[in-house]
């Protein structure tokens, strides 16, 4: 659940960058400076571009063609998209809760209602990656758990209707909610910014989260908010909190969850890590 510059794609103006011109040629490689890709500008010279697309131009990891921006209105559905595709640990939702509409409002609908100031998109060829959620609300606990408590309202009316009698993993996750989601919460700073971040498969393991989360930080720390946090779960196969820590994240409280038993088996935690900003 847990990279940020707004104008470049490289982070830097100056420097150059690696082009080839087609598979017979890349011993060939010319050379051309960063600002011929400036994001909002001509993304190629136009007999290039013409012909293929950046990511086949570039030799670059997909990460560093991914363009940061503020969050558009019409960015929300491919944002609520995004989220359903990697919410369970990375992978499509569907088998634990198979209703997108309502899983997307418990995990983005408080942020985009309240404070879409905040938020962040990750674009690559014109087409939204990726994106990050944040508030720097002192009553944002108090808003996510009214914006949740009408999402599973929704829920149990669905319920009722029959809506989720052909997919028992359903009823077990709103129980889950219903029972045990809110106390296998792990604590968090008091008047801290928060923040939740998330990208496609095919752009995470790059610089992408991270250019996101130093804007967020960036921003909050102008607005005079000295500690942010965030939260994602972890197991023995997945610790997010270890490459956090090489960019300052601290654990401040960790609880084991039961959200994904029974399907994974070993331990699952909600971790959280706060940085002094």
């Amino acid at each position: 659940m847990l990279e940020g510059e707004l104008t470049t794609i490289f982070g830097r103006r100056g420097g150059s960058i690696r082009v080839c011109s087609g598979k017979d040629n890349r011993k060939n490689l010319m050379t051309a400076n960063t600002n011929v890709l400036e994001v909002g500008e001509t993304s190629l010279a136009p007999s290039l571009a013409a012909k293929r697309t950046v990511a086949d131009i570039i030799e670059l990891p997909k990460s560093a063609l991914v363009r940061i921006r503020p969050y558009k209105a019409s960015d929300k559905e491919d944002i609520r998209r995004i989220c359903c595709e990697t919410g369970y640990f990375g992978n499509p939702i569907d088998t634990l809760f198979n209703d997108r509409e309502l899983f997307a409002d418990l995990f983005t609908k408080p942020y985009l209602d309240y404070e879409p100031e905040w938020a962040l998109t990750a674009e690559a060829d014109g087409r939204v990656v990726g994106y990050l959620l944040g508030s720097i609300c002192p009553k944002f606990d108090s808003l996510q758990m009214r914006s949740g408590f009408e999402t599973t309202m929704k829920m149990l009316a669905r319920l009722a209707t029959g809506r989720y009698s052909n997919h028992p993993r359903s009823r077990r996750f709103i129980r889950w909610l219903l029972f045990r989601g809110y106390g296998e919460q792990p604590k968090h700073p008091r008047n801290a910014a928060h923040l939740h971040y998330d990208l496609e498969k095919a752009y995470r393991g790059g610089d992408a989260g991270r250019r996101m989360w130093q804007d967020f930080i960036r921003r909050a720390k102008a607005a005079g908010i000295n500690t942010c946090y965030g939260t994602f779960f972890s197991h023995a196969k997945r610790r997010p909190e270890v490459a956090h820590s090489r960019y300052g994240f601290e654990v401040f409280d960790r609880r084991r969850t039961t959200m994904f038993e029974p399907e994974i088996t070993d331990p699952v935690e909600v971790v959280c890590v706060a940085k002094q900003i």
